[in-house]
């Protein structure tokens, strides 16, 4: 895996003001709560875990079966994750 460019999660949405900060308070991303929906923004919020929870079960998978074998499966994973990375 390479490095990311992306600010380390976990990350974690503020309900009154719509900021999406990091643990130690590293502000992301600032949203405009009255136009975007909450659960989008949680959505948002969790992006790094998912993306970490992805590359895992990457990983597992290619060790544990063969990649021709469930390739439609690792082509859906590899574009998601390609998708959040810009890895390509």
């Amino acid at each position: 895996m390479s490095e990311r460019s992306h600010t380390p999660g976990p990350w974690k949405i503020s309900s009154w003001t719509g900021n999406i900060t990091t643990a130690d308070g590293l502000h992301v991303a600032g949203l405009d709560i009255e136009s975007t929906r909450f659960p989008d923004a949680k959505l948002m919020a969790a992006a790094p875990e998912m993306l970490e929870a992805l590359e895992s079960i990457r990983a597992q998978l290619i060790l544990e079966y063969s990649p021709y074998v469930y390739q439609v499966n690792f082509n859906y994973i590899d574009e998601a994750i390609q998708k959040a990375t810009n890895e390509r």
